[in-house]
């Protein structure tokens, strides 16, 4: 029996496909098995590796099976020769993908930083932090940190292949956090018509860099990964970042007037960030504190 692995299949030019077809449709009868592997997150609709694997399947010479996120604990057993704080924030921030998890440990180890835990909510976004860590040490955290570089690369040849448009698009909704609603977006993006920015979120959409849920006026979009919102939101300039965190502050408001008190902590977070004025700031993080209280009566 022989196995063959190949890898990264994502990457394979016209010639190498059809080569790969001609061998898959000729060792059916061979005690050869071909493993392939690919991102599908990487191949864009018309991408020639999808139409292949289309036909191989009708065909039945193939069958796929779809690789998903490692979980908590397999995350924590890949980093475990690590400090259990720093393993914490590994999980936290790597959801579920391994490479991501060994380039944050490999930092750690070789420089004694590592990236703090990243506050990724559906109304606020802190950007992670780089920091020393010991054994037992609470994370301190060093200012103008950036994500390792290898991480960066593969956000960066990601984010690539959008335009420009969708990318300024998706720094604006960064600041939102992991999740935002489209209500919210369309206020903070108040430049572009309606319809653009449904455009540009369709872009991202099939590029696999956001996913959505819900329909009509309650429609949420998700990021792929939470390091691609710390990505996005570290390139954003400070004067951009303050402008943003000033206009998401302003769609929440007018999103959920009449009920600000649910959201007043993210208010509170995003006129902060945006350097309100102190007396607004003090009086939603007062709501926020209230509705706070009022929670835990239930509990």
């Amino acid at each position: 029996p022989l196995l063959l692995v190949l890898d990264d299949l994502h990457w394979t030019d016209s010639s190498s496909r059809e080569l790969l077809a001609y061998i898959t449709r000729h060792i059916q009868d061979e005690r050869i098995v071909l493993l392939g592997t690919c991102r599908d997150v990487e191949l864009a609709p018309s991408h020639g590796l999808r139409t292949l694997i289309a036909d191989l399947r009708r065909e039945q010479a193939i069958v796929t099976v779809a690789v998903q996120p490692l979980t908590l604990s397999q995350i924590g057993t890949l980093v475990a020769h690590l400090p259990q704080n720093i393993v914490h924030s590994i999980q936290s921030q790597a959801a579920g993908n391994p490479f991501f998890a060994e380039e944050l440990a490999r930092v750690s180890e070789s420089a004694q930083i590592m990236p703090s835990h990243a506050e990724f909510h559906n109304h606020g976004i802190s950007s992670p932090a780089i920091g020393r860590a010991d054994e037992g040490d609470t994370l301190r955290v060093s200012p103008n940190s950036t994500l390792p570089e290898g991480i960066a690369a593969v956000l960066e040849r990601r984010l690539g292949r959008l335009s420009s448009e969708c990318q300024v698009l998706l720094g604006k909704a960064a600041v939102l956090g992991g999740s935002f609603e489209f209500g919210q977006l369309l206020l903070m993006a108040n430049e572009h018509q309606e319809d653009a920015i449904l455009d540009l979120l369709e872009e991202a959409l099939r590029a696999g860099l956001l996913t959505e849920e819900g329909a009509g006026s309650c429609i949420t979009y998700h990021f792929w990964h939470p390091l691609i919102v710390s990505h996005l939101y570290e390139h954003l300039s400070a004067a951009r970042c303050a402008q943003l965190h000033r206009r998401a502050a302003s769609a929440l408001l007018q999103v959920h007037h009449g009920h600000e008190g649910a959201i007043a902590a993210a208010i509170t977070h995003h006129l902060s960030k945006g350097g309100a004025e102190p007396d607004q700031i003090a009086h939603y993080a007062e709501l926020a504190g209230n509705q706070a209280y009022s929670l835990s009566a239930f509990v």
